[in-house]
């Protein structure tokens, strides 16, 4: 089974959709299957510097911080999947466009889950710039991935835009429990029988 995974690096649901597919495959592991992940952008527009937390947060909800509703959702969802938001302590919001292609280039290597992990990780617990080349050089080294490879690697900055206007489909899994994914997955791929 093929699975497309199109996902941003600072997108929590997106975590919280892979933390749950993994719990419903982890359930089937008479399926062989490949995960692809590929690019989309929240941020299209985001300035390659990236730019201040509370000030993007002020013009996207009017406020510096998540609305409580959503935050509380976002932190029940976290620890479903037993992961520990950091909100509070997060300063920037990245441009991810080079978080992308380190993910791009994992896949050469067949590290794209781990450096997928790594990069949610280092963003939402470790409150790191996963827009920065040393950061994303230092989570490719945790990974198996060369250093020096991913620090020297060109980059070239561009106009295009990854992202649509409407949120990827893969984040729908995030807000599935993994019982229904589980069977949603089991009904379409069923185990063998002895």
């Amino acid at each position: 089974m093929k699975i497309d995974i199109i996902s941003d690096t600072i997108c929590p649901w997106c975590l919280v959709g892979k933390r749950r597919l993994e719990a419903a495959l982890a359930r089937r592991p008479d399926l062989d299957v490949e995960v692809t992940w590929h690019p989309f952008q929240l941020n299209p527009d985001m300035p390659a510097e990236g730019i201040d937390r509370k000030g993007y947060l002020k013009a996207k909800f009017g406020r510096e911080t998540y609305p409580e509703d959503m935050l509380a959702a976002l932190r029940a969802a976290g620890r479903s999947v037993d992961f520990d938001f950091k909100f509070e302590t997060m300063s920037r919001v990245p441009n991810t466009v080079d978080s992308h292609r380190v993910i791009r280039w994992a896949q050469e290597a067949g590290l794209q889950d781990e450096i997928v992990e790594t990069l949610f990780t280092r963003y939402f617990v470790d409150n790191q710039d996963i827009g920065d080349h040393t950061v994303l050089a230092d989570a490719a080294a945790t990974v198996g991935m060369d250093r020096n490879t991913v620090k020297k690697r060109p980059r070239v900055r561009t106009t295009t835009k990854w992202s649509g206007t409407r949120t990827p489909m893969s984040v729908s899994w995030a807000f599935m429990p993994c019982r229904h994914l589980f069977l949603r997955i089991n009904s379409r791929y069923r185990a063998p029988t002895n």
